[in-house]
């Protein structure tokens, strides 16, 4: 079992109202399974206070051109008054479980 702690994120990210960041993983050993758990996440804003209605946060993972490639694939989902655009910054820690 390989157990393997990461982060995917943008500290500049210009906001739409759905957003998605790949990080391509290298793992010690080829892995026939694996599975990525949501340690937390960190979404900030620095500019006026808005309205926030909603926030998704969604881990998936795929696998590579590899046997020992992930792809870790978060999706942030913002439901806001009207969020395109804006400069955020965004964090999201992960767990991968692989076999």
């Amino acid at each position: 079992m390989i157990l393997l702690e990461g982060r995917i994120g943008d500290a500049n990210l210009v906001y739409s109202h759905s957003s998605v960041l790949h990080s391509l993983v290298t793992l010690p050993q080829p892995v026939t399974k694996v599975q990525a758990l949501l340690r937390g996440f960190d979404f900030a804003y620095e500019g006026d206070d808005r309205n926030l209605k909603r926030m998704r946060v969604r881990l998936d993972v795929g696998y590579g051109d590899s046997a020992n490639e992930v792809d870790v694939t978060a999706t942030i989902d913002l439901g806001d008054e009207d969020p395109a655009g804006e400069l955020v910054q965004v964090e999201v820690l992960y767990t991968l479980i692989g076999e």
